[in-house]
């Protein structure tokens, strides 16, 4: 990814390789009002390139999320 997109300006013109390994699930519920809601939750761990290493910490960045979602209920005939 080039630099410019990650904000490092002093790499703006140099290509930058980044990985992320993301994991998570999502619990559906009953249908409700023609619609399923659902919650979940994801652990993600982004890898830097040395370069960006000082402004992360470290080269690996972790993340969790927690989310909910709704989805239409199955149409049945």
């Amino acid at each position: 990814m080039p630099g410019h997109h990650l904000h490092a300006q002093e790499y703006a013109r140099v290509l930058l390789s980044i990985a992320k390994l993301q994991a998570g699930y999502v619990r559906h519920f009953g249908p409700w009002l023609g619609l399923v809601p659902g919650i979940g939750g994801s652990a993600a761990l982004s890898l830097v390139p040395p370069e960006l290493a000082p402004r992360y910490g470290g080269h690996a960045a972790t993340s969790v999320a927690l989310f909910f979602n709704l989805r239409p209920s199955r149409h049945t005939m």
